[in-house]
């Protein structure tokens, strides 16, 4: 993320960033980054739902742009950097994935592969919509805020 010069894209279904990856974030589109994050637009986990929501937030504040899937459950998990760096892998952008599961990852450096996946990346922002804050009551935002506490966890 650190070393993103032109382009940072990444998809995850399931977004509950360390401050590490969520500062990395932001200070890559502070430095002109095209900074863009792919999540589903419904998930399957009522507490990353929520908890996502405070993350996208203040990165939608900080000017990434954030898209929502809306054509069924997203599920892929990508990172690509620039024009010859991409990695695939089985890790989502959350704690346990990230520190706690045995998850795999393929780092490629190929601007053949890293054109491929950005054309497949360029189909799936297609087929989002761009996250926008909306006004939410109090009880939802009750709730955002207390699955966000249990992000160390999720």
């Amino acid at each position: 993320i650190q070393t993103a010069q032109q382009r940072l894209w990444l998809t995850t279904p399931y977004f509950v960033p360390t401050s590490d990856t969520l500062h990395a974030m932001i200070l890559a589109k502070l430095k002109g980054v095209d900074v863009r994050l792919l999540v589903p637009k419904t998930s399957d986990n009522f507490l990353v739902k929520y908890a996502s929501q405070y993350y996208l937030r203040i990165l939608h504040r900080a000017g990434v742009e954030v898209y929502e899937y809306t054509e069924g459950f997203y599920h892929g998990k990508s990172i690509l950097v620039d024009n010859e760096l991409a990695c695939v892998s089985s890790v989502n952008l959350d704690n346990r994935s990230m520190y706690l599961n045995f998850e795999i990852a393929a780092v490629i450096e190929s601007h053949s592969f890293n054109k491929s996946l950005a054309n497949t990346l360029e189909q799936d922002f297609g087929m989002s919509r761009k996250f926008g804050t909306k006004k939410v009551g109090f009880f939802e935002n009750l709730l955002i805020h207390l699955a966000r506490l249990l992000s160390p966890v999720l």
